[in-house]
């Protein structure tokens, strides 16, 4: 097998996991904010915060990182679900 066609298998199997990982990251958009409206009635209501739903956010926070510095090519670290949560 020459190295043009492993750059090229290697590059296939990321383009593959990148859209993976696009797909993730738009419900994860969904996800967030759907999380928000219901942060915000539950302040509203009990005049605090949810711990859990801000806890939640600041992991998704970091996997959006990871997962940004993967699509845009400036890290070759897999974030979930190719790593741990």
């Amino acid at each position: 097998m020459s190295i043009k066609s492993e750059y090229r298998k290697t590059l296939v199997v990321r383009g593959l996991q990148m859209l993976v990982i696009g797909f993730i990251f738009n419900v994860g958009v969904t996800i967030i904010g759907v999380l928000a409206l219901i942060q915000f009635f539950w302040m509203l209501f009990t005049k605090e915060r949810n711990n859990f739903i801000a806890d939640l956010g600041a992991t998704m926070k970091n996997w959006f990182g990871e997962a940004s510095e993967f699509l845009l090519g400036s890290s070759e670290y897999k974030p979930f679900p190719w790593s741990k949560f």
